[in-house]
């Protein structure tokens, strides 16, 4: 599969997407790529509850952009994902990207990479942000390297600096990574 022969693009979610996103997350096929024991003990598995308190419902309905957002990643017009950000950090010039596959036959095949490129020209050139960062963990180099083949680059930061600039991450070992409008 090459994405050469497939059409990738983002439409902004729904709050009917809630649920669907959260159950990719959970996915028994997704998890040990993600959160949990045995690879990431100190990433709990969130529970419905505590998504919801994270992805409030201006990611859904777009009343809060300057906040953050989420979209479907559409390949074919098939939802294959969710891409999203987040801007409640230090600075409003700086957002957060996060985002998963609905399941592991659409990772590895640069469907992530595509989303990520499209979502940063949309934060970088339309909604005035600064920098992106994301915040894999040092565990997860599949995800480090979709990163980096999408513009990101590595910055050493200490973790309370990186604390400090971005917030707190979700791993003990998160690399660090950003994309700047003006490098």
């Amino acid at each position: 599969m090459s994405n050469r022969d497939h059409s990738i693009r983002l439409e902004p979610s729904v709050l009917e997407d809630r649920r669907r996103f959260y159950d990719w997350l959970v996915h028994p096929e997704l998890v040990p790529f993600l959160l949990g024991p045995p690879l990431f003990p100190d990433a709990d598995i969130p529970t419905w509850e505590e998504f919801s308190a994270d992805y409030l419902d201006y990611f859904f309905t777009g009343s809060n952009p300057e906040l953050g957002r989420c979209y479907r990643i559409l390949m074919d017009e098939v939802c294959i994902g969710q891409i999203n950000y987040a801007s409640g950090l230090p600075s409003h010039l700086v957002a957060e990207l996060d985002i998963w596959m609905s399941s592991p036959e659409f990772c590895g095949h640069g469907y992530g990479v595509e989303a990520i490129q499209i979502l940063s020209g949309i934060l970088l050139n339309d909604l005035g942000k600064e920098e992106l960062v994301i915040r894999p963990s040092a565990r997860n180099p599949r995800a480090v390297r979709a990163y980096e083949k999408a513009g990101f680059r590595r910055i050493e930061i200490d973790r309370e600096a990186a604390a400090v600039s971005y917030g707190n991450g979700d791993y003990y070992d998160d690399v660090v990574l950003v994309l700047r409008k003006n490098p």
